[in-house]
């Protein structure tokens, strides 16, 4: 792996742009309403540079469980979330990232130093450099920009590395046939993602095109709503802000015990051996239990889901909070804030809300309390017309997954809301959900207000269908792959310092269950997988996992997770245990959008088929997907679980798209 600071702009090849330039429009095959953007963009500020400063920053939170309290917390420009970006088709984006986290050199460097004692394998897989940062706009049909150069086709390309105090010059080409709608960008370093978005470093990047000007659209309201969730740690030393920035192969411990010292933090090495141990009351202790008191305090633990405070954020509004619970640890124990954003609509008013789940894991059965929803985009691509999702009720039953949309982390949807003619306040909710390792209860998110003179607005009945994913691509005989996203353990093969083997594999020719991913992943040699195989497994930087994908060509693949895996129990011998996945995962593709086109085998209704570039798949089901590769996506890319700490502790691929 190599990194290094890089300044100065990234080279995008003449070849590259000259390819999107040259696209235009093609056919819409539906002349309902206005088509698509010009060929020379509608950006008024064409040559305007978007700056994002990532800093520290102090925020100030009233909290139900430690009252009042200051964070110290990673940034886009002091701001959570970031400012919002927008942009146009046929435009180019110009994003400058500046990396201010100057303030942790020590610390940056005695991390780096227990980074590097681990095997070399090994390290690709812990998360790490917690101040390295880079850019992905997230669902932007863009070139692929992870790796250096941006657009390259070598397969052993290192991933952009922004360092502190390094600048780095960012230019996104957007096709003349970009779907207009919500996308978002994040940084996307493997091994410090997860840390800095549960810090908020998020914001909503808008295309702005035909659907903003249908006039029912752009008679209605535009509101945004970017739901985050911000892990916290106390601090050890009073008067300390709270912050979450974890000491090199330390782990939260999610299950700490009942006797005293409750240890909340181990530091480990590659063995799984415990150098360091912290407890509830920030004390250090050895491997045996022996106390250190001139130790220096270990502070956070890397965490794969549950925290010691967890914010739930609106629009940077602290809407929901969860404390971890030790007597049930999968079931953080929640507070629902009651002053939560709200927004005043006239009975009969109609109201485009975009919605964004940035959060690192938490999915969201997203529902508008007493309101139909007339979902009109997934993931930036909106539909032919209107799909009118009915009234559903709050649910707090978490097996029930109730919900108008489902949104994954990762996921946003764009919906019409006309006011009710009862004037009263309506929730806007996450209804409960047991989908994941962790319980999600309930949270109201927003609230509307129905209040004032009735007024009578329409709802649209037909959208411009974006002539880059209309007509869909038809049923066809085409190319299958499958895709596993995978865990395995505790105690896992390899990963003692996060304690979870965490992976994703290919098979082209599909003559492997789910289960048979987790066996070979368990005798990986941890040197990288029989390319003849092609079959991926725990993430390598160098490794391209998924090859032989060709502009113009279509593939559909299954998707599904490792769920069914059984292995030994250690405590009843003979006897097995589930040993897989133990939740379901977000698939993110970068680049490339897909329709999904089926669930557990059944065929989706056409008209109800979805363009997403993130699709959330149940524990234990499967997803497949149809897509096709255009032009922007030749080079280097991923695609992985947007459940952020599974990417950064493995559970991603590299690919390659030829031309």
């Amino acid at each position: 792996m190599k990194h290094q600071t890089r300044r100065g702009f990234l080279a995008i090849g003449g070849g590259a742009l000259a390819a999107l330039a040259l696209r235009g429009l093609g056919g819409c095959g539906d002349d309902q309403t206005p088509t698509g953007a010009g060929t020379t963009g509608g950006n008024p500020e064409p040559s305007k540079e978007w700056e994002l400063e990532v800093e520290f920053a102090s925020f100030e939170f009233k909290t139900l469980s430690s009252g009042a309290i200051t964070a110290r917390l990673r940034s886009y420009n002091g701001r959570i979330p970031g400012d919002p970006l927008q942009t146009y088709p046929g435009d180019q984006l110009k994003v400058l990232v500046k990396n201010q986290l100057v303030g942790e050199a020590e610390k940056d460097a005695a991390d780096m130093e227990a980074w590097m004692s681990l095997p070399e394998r090994l390290r690709e897989v812990v998360p790490h450099m917690f101040n390295m940062t880079n850019l992905h706009v997230h669902g932007v049909a863009t070139v692929p920009h992870l790796f250096e150069p941006v657009g390259t086709s070598d397969p052993k390309a290192p991933m952009i590395a922004i360092e502190p105090g390094a600048d780095y010059h960012y230019t996104f080409p957007i096709p003349d046939d970009h779907p207009p709608g919500l996308y978002w960008y994040h940084p996307h370093h493997h091994g410090s993602t997860a840390v800095q978005v549960q810090n908020g470093m998020a914001g909503a990047l808008i295309v702005k095109g035909a659907i903003d000007e249908v006039p029912d659209i752009k008679a209605a309201r535009d509101i945004t709503l970017v739901v985050q969730d911000v892990c916290l740690y106390p601090p050890i030393v009073a008067g300390d802000p709270w912050m979450y920035s974890p000491t090199q192969n330390a782990v939260w411990q999610t299950f700490q015990g009942s006797t005293a010292p409750i240890i909340n933090v181990k530091r480990v090495d590659a063995t799984g051996a415990v150098l360091q141990q912290q407890d509830i009351d920030g004390k250090q202790y050895d491997g045996a239990g022996n106390p250190l008191p001139a130790a220096k305090p270990l502070g956070s633990g890397f965490s794969t889901g549950d925290c010691p405070l967890r914010l739930f954020l609106v629009n940077g509004q602290l809407a929901y909070e969860e404390t971890h619970n030790a007597k049930s640890p999968t079931s953080p124990v929640g507070a629902q804030h009651d002053d939560v954003p709200r927004f005043t609509l006239r009975p009969g008013e109609v109201v485009r809300f975009r919605a964004l789940n940035g959060c690192s894991d938490n999915m969201l059965p997203l529902m508008v309390e007493g309101h139909p929803m007339h979902l009109i985009a997934m993931d930036g691509i909106n539909f032919p017309a209107p799909r009118e999702r009915p009234a559903v009720p709050v649910t707090k039953d978490p097996a029930a997954v109730v919900s108008q949309v489902i949104l994954g982390s990762g996921n946003r949807a764009e919906f019409l809301i006309k006011a009710s003619a009862t004037p009263r306040v309506y929730g806007i909710w996450q209804n409960a959900q047991m989908e994941q390792f962790l319980m999600s209860e309930a949270k109201k998110l927003a609230e509307i207000e129905v209040a004032g003179e009735p007024m009578e607005m329409a709802l649209p009945t037909k959208l411009p269908a974006p002539p880059r994913h209309y007509p869909r691509i038809p049923d066809g005989s085409y190319p299958q792959r499958a895709v596993v996203l995978g865990m395995a353990g505790p105690p896992p093969a390899f990963n003692k310092v996060v304690n979870l083997d965490m992976f994703m594999a290919t098979d082209p020719a599909m003559v492997m269950k789910a289960s048979d991913y987790a066996a070979l992943q368990l005798q990986e040699t941890w040197v990288g997988s029989d390319p003849a195989k092609n079959l991926g497994m725990a993430y390598v930087e160098e490794r391209v996992d998924m090859d032989g994908l060709k502009v113009g060509a279509v593939e559909e693949w299954t998707l599904q997770d490792n769920g069914g895996l059984m292995v030994p129990d250690p405590k009843n011998p003979g006897m097995t245990k589930p040993g897989g996945s133990m939740e379901g995962h977000p698939f993110h593709l970068h680049e490339t959008s897909f329709e999904v086109i089926e669930i557990d085998g059944k065929a989706v209704p056409a008209d109800e088929i979805t363009i997403q570039d993130t699709v959330w798949i149940p524990h234990g089901s499967k997803v497949k997907i149809r897509m096709r590769f255009e032009e922007n996506a030749v080079g280097k890319s991923v695609m992985h679980c947007h459940i952020i700490p599974h990417e950064d502790s493995g559970m991603m691929l590299n690919t390659l798209v030829g031309k």
